[in-house]
């Protein structure tokens, strides 16, 4: 006689059971629904939640089935040894439907939540989607997946461009990037080191297979078990083509001289060829989890930061940068990363805290991507309740459970760290802060119909502007003496001037927008953007000091100086700039007034910049129409003694803009539009 399931609340026992498989046994509410169980007893989280907790129950299934034996080829390593897994049916005609994403509250399947733990099981079994999901994979890897893994640098060279990439805004986690980046050594150095076999190769991309076809546990508590989810044992192709974007940025920090560089495969390859093959290989795994995978937050970061690698190589304004950002916003809110239920929003596990990082910088790009094109963005806080994430430092997150995190003594009620220092969520936090008040200028610089009280908002942005700077933590507010200020270092500096940048970018706009229509400029734009320029220039003029963290000059240039640079040629054709002080600025030692041989030092300098910006970089031509027309204004303010400009000037065709006697047909909001803006942390 067919054995009967037996249920059970295990309520003394220290762990769910196991299926036949070694993994824990979802409770039936979890299994039913087809969503990731935590597996605690004796009720898990999401029951808990639910207020489910008497159905709360696992289900041991005694009944042998029978199993389809998998022999891999010869490996010399017991860690490439794969698991026996289920026969299925031949007919994979059909997609695993437990890959449904995130569905809110107007869902199909909103109504039913509460009562789908009553619902008769689906047919097929956890093991035999995982098995679909699997069949989904290629049986024998293809020549693709065994080229990504030829790519894979020595582990010597891994280590090498991995520390070079620092970048102070991570946008996920760098102390769990460089732990996979270790793992990947452990687990398969066996396989990577020497001489790299067919065999062992296509064992390794079928476990890599086999890893990526089953489901991504998002819900931990436990940093530990959150890390081994996705390395190690468990390395995904997601894990691989982040580790892919992480060498692939840290060729941009290789020194020009080959002969200084650390490894022998370093100084044999073209610096540019291995950003391209990197970024290429990191490309084929985005391919390979978009074909095989289930979504999960992985790919999302995955797709972030491949996207910030294809816009060095092709440009911002590539198409397949904008395809990128337009899969990683549907990927956005296909995983819910801009929801957060309200009884979740005091959790700060693990999970809830890398999903807030990651949904923040994704909402920081989808702006920056929505202020270069003029269009719409896609991605809305009015729609999110996601919070922000915990200024705390990468060592304590890995260190911490949800509560001792909550409660951290390193937090401040704010929800910033009290300890006077810089973390990568320090720079998120501030970041996606200036972005919310920027998506509401977009929406009125983007708006069809102007409304009556245009005026009256954007005087209340700039106050919220100016109120959000003053309650930012100390460390991160630039001053003058950073720059030569030893106890100073580049991460501090970059980070500082960062973040004036982005204030001082969203008065910019502000300001511009108030005097959209008007003749005159006043004197807050002449200063903001004098302010823009100069500290734009500081990547150029100490660029020993930021070494590794100034990310692409071309992208500081586009983004913040030339939009700035267009405001003060304007002051310098009009014949404005030669008065003693801009009336209204602020007047000290420190800061002193705006003078018309200032102006034409500033922009001298501006033109040096862009003069230094390489013919290989991706925005190049962009850089060099920029500095066309401030040479051409130069000029002309130098040598005509600045007379007011009355008559159509046609250098400034290189734009793409008319010009005409009113200077605020060629220098107005639209232009931003032609400049570059994508890259929103300057990597």
């Amino acid at each position: 006689m067919t054995s009967v399931p037996e249920p059970s609340r295990l309520e003394g026992a220290g762990s769910a059971p196991r299926r036949r498989n070694g993994r824990q046994q979802a409770c039936e509410p979890c299994r039913k629904r087809k969503v990731a169980c935590d597996h605690q007893l004796p009720v898990c989280s999401r029951c808990r939640r639910g207020n489910i907790t008497d159905s709360c129950i696992y289900i041991i299934d005694q009944q042998p089935q029978k199993r389809l034996q998998f022999t891999p080829p010869a490996s010399p390593s017991p860690r490439l040894a794969t698991q026996p897994r289920t026969e299925l049916p031949r007919d994979f005609s059909l997609q695993p439907d437990n890959n449904v994403g995130y569905l809110g509250a107007t869902s199909f399947s909103a109504v039913f939540q509460d009562t789908q733990t009553v619902l008769p099981q689906s047919g097929r079994t956890p093991e035999q989607a995982e098995d679909l999901q699997f069949a989904l994979f290629e049986e024998h890897p293809s020549s693709r997946s065994l080229s990504i893994l030829r790519s894979i640098p020595d582990r010597a060279t891994c280590s090498v461009l991995f520390k070079l990439h620092v970048n102070p805004v991570d946008g996920w986690c760098r102390l769990a990037a460089q732990i996979l980046n270790e793992s990947l050594w452990i687990t398969f150095g066996d396989v990577l080191d020497g001489t790299r076999t067919q065999a062992n190769l296509t064992t390794m991309a079928r476990i890599l297979c086999r890893n990526s076809s089953i489901p991504l546990q998002e819900e931990h508590t436990d940093p530990i078990m959150w890390l081994r989810s996705f390395s190690g044992q468990k390395m995904r192709w997601e894990s691989l083509g982040l580790l892919f974007c992480y060498w692939a940025l840290g060729t941009k920090s290789l020194p020009e001289n080959a002969e200084l560089r650390e490894t022998q495969q370093l100084r044999d390859t073209d610096r540019r060829r291995l950003l391209n093959k990197y970024t290429l290989c990191a490309g084929m795994c985005v391919d390979i989890c978009k074909n095989g995978s289930t979504a999960n937050s992985m790919l999302a970061i995955l797709l972030y930061r491949y996207g910030i690698i294809q816009s060095i190589i092709s440009g911002d304004a590539s198409i397949q940068v904008w395809r990128i950002h337009g899969e990683l916003a549907a990927l956005t809110s296909f995983l819910g990363l801009h929801v957060t239920p309200p009884s979740m929003i005091n959790d700060h596990s693990i999970s809830s805290e890398m999903k807030r990082r990651l949904y923040s910088m994704i909402f920081k790009s989808d702006k920056v991507v929505a202020t270069f094109t003029g269009r719409p963005p896609l991605i809305g806080s009015r729609f999110a309740t996601t919070p922000l994430p915990l200024d705390v430092s990468d060592e304590e997150l890995l260190n911490s459970d949800g509560n001792s995190l909550a409660n951290s003594p390193n937090v401040d009620e704010h929800g910033w760290n009290n300890r006077g220092k810089i973390f990568p969520g320090t720079m998120m936090r501030a970041k996606m802060i200036l972005t919310l008040i920027k998506e509401q200028i977009l929406e009125i610089a983007l708006q069809i119909t102007p409304s009556s009280d245009t005026h009256q908002v954007l005087n209340d942005l700039r106050r919220r502007e100016l109120e959000a700077l003053d309650q930012f933590p100390k460390v991160l507010i630039y001053r003058d003496t950073d720059i030569n200020d030893p106890d100073t270092d580049g991460p501090t500096l970059y980070s500082r001037v960062m973040i004036r940048l982005d204030h001082l970018q969203n008065m910019f706009f502000i300001e511009r927008l108030l005097s959209k229509g008007s003749s005159m400029l006043g004197p807050e734009i002449i200063d903001i953007s004098f302010e823009m320029i100069s500290l734009t220039l500081i990547f150029w003029t100490h660029q020993d000091k930021l070494f590794g963290v100034s990310g692409d000059s071309e992208w500081l240039l586009l983004c913040y100086a030339a939009p700035a640079a267009g405001i003060l040629c304007m002051e310098l054709l009009r014949g404005r700039g030669s008065a003693a002080a801009t009336p209204g600025r602020r007047d000290s030692s420190t800061n002193p007034p705006i003078t018309r041989s200032r102006l034409i030092q500033q922009l001298s300098l501006l033109v040096g910049f862009l003069d230094w910006v390489g013919p290989m970089a991706p925005n190049t031509e962009s850089c060099s129409s920029v500095k066309k027309a401030v040479r051409h204004v130069l000029d002309q303010a130098l040598n005509a003694g600045a007379p007011q400009v009355t008559a159509p000037m046609d250098w400034v065709g290189d734009f793409g803009v008319g010009f005409s006697g009113d200077m605020n047909d060629f220098f107005n909001f639209e232009l931003l539009h032609t400049f570059d803006w994508l890259r929103p942390d300057g990597q």
